[in-house]
């Protein structure tokens, strides 16, 4: 009759177990940080495209006349013969054109409550003028208000201030470092 020498039998069992869930454990980690990287490329492309999708909303908000232009604030004149004209065509468009962007598209879910915030404060103030005009037909009407399209120039400006920090890449890695050494 053969004696079994338990701890032989334990060590021999523990030598072909231990490899196994070593390499189980590596192969785990492995796919769990693939899977996070895949997760946190899918979640930074989403926000650049609705960063992107904002970023077309301010051709509405800028105060730059250009040729074609978007822009509901113009000025003509220099100095202190300067006035002020805005769009009520272009101030409709915008605000159907922002819960498009925001709610259609699904960039307010990617979007910082600041730049979201500001965006919809430029909406109410450009409401507000649009409500000055009435039911006007004509393609430019002159500032009436005067400090809301000086708000409004700040909040185009704050807006640009805001994407640009979120586009900010070396931001978003030192964040994405200091959750990793978390």
């Amino acid at each position: 009759m053969m004696t079994v020498n338990y701890w032989e039998f334990a060590g021999a069992v523990l030598l072909a177990v231990l490899p196994l869930y070593v390499t189980h454990y590596f192969v785990l980690r492995q796919m769990r940080r693939e899977s996070r990287e895949r997760l946190n490329r899918e979640h930074y492309a989403r926000k650049l495209d609705a960063l992107h999708a904002c970023y077309r909303l301010l051709r509405y908000t800028s105060n730059t006349k250009v040729r074609n232009s978007y822009t509901i604030i113009t000025a003509e004149g220099e100095g202190p013969d300067r006035k002020h004209y805005f769009s009520p065509a272009l101030i409709d468009a915008f605000v159907d054109e922002l819960p498009e962007v925001f709610y259609g598209q699904g960039a307010g879910l990617y979007l910082s409550s600041r730049v979201k915030s500001r965006l919809f404060e430029y909406r109410d103030a450009a409401c507000q003028l649009r409500q000055a005009a009435g039911d006007t037909t004509a393609e430019r009407v002159l500032f009436a208000d005067e400090p809301t399209g000086r708000k409004m120039m700040e909040l185009h400006r704050q807006i640009i201030e805001l994407l640009k920090e979120e586009l900010d890449v070396n931001r978003l890695m030192k964040k994405k470092r200091h959750k990793a050494q978390l």
